[in-house]
């Protein structure tokens, strides 16, 4: 009864363990976005899309925490400039034989603007090194209404 009762606890660990083991690993599908995985399905396989390419290996979040005030800042700024010089050359190269066009690396992200043929897009969805995929749309700010400015003294009266 005793080994019945310990190999019950093995399996038992042994089915957690698996499970943590499965549960805390990355997932690596479904990088693209859904617009951008909808454009892929319906538009022609060679036509170029505008992107951004987004990668997984990123300044850790604690970092960005502790940059404060000017010299806090300019360190920040030099480790997120250096995390992208460290990462995203193997991907632009591969972007421009790939025939991606309009390359920009977007160090403050981590990630890469580029214009990228239908198949050069979905090589990249299956990067290690690449977290999503999704468009670049272009955002268009709304529309400045200038008031007409009030004397301070009406604030006052109301008093």
């Amino acid at each position: 009864m005793n080994t019945l009762l310990q190999s019950s606890r093995h399996l038992l660990t042994l089915g957690a363990l698996l499970t943590l083991l499965v549960a805390g690993a990355p997932a690596r599908a479904g990088t693209l976005a859904a617009d951008l995985s909808a454009r892929l399905e319906a538009g022609p396989p060679d036509e170029a899309l505008a992107v951004i390419v987004v990668l997984a290996d990123r300044v850790p979040p604690a970092a960005l925490a502790r940059a404060g005030g000017k010299s806090g800042q300019a360190g920040l700024i030099e480790a997120l400039r250096a995390k992208a010089a460290a990462t995203q050359p193997p991907l632009i190269a591969q972007m421009q034989a790939q025939g991606g066009r309009d390359i920009t690396p977007l160090w403050a992200i981590n990630a890469i603007a580029a214009r990228l043929p239908a198949a050069a897009i979905r090589g990249l969805e299956r990067h290690p090194a690449v977290e999503r995929i999704r468009l670049d749309v272009e955002v268009m700010a709304p529309e400045v209404t200038l008031a007409e400015t009030a004397t301070p003294e009406w604030n006052l009266n109301a008093i």
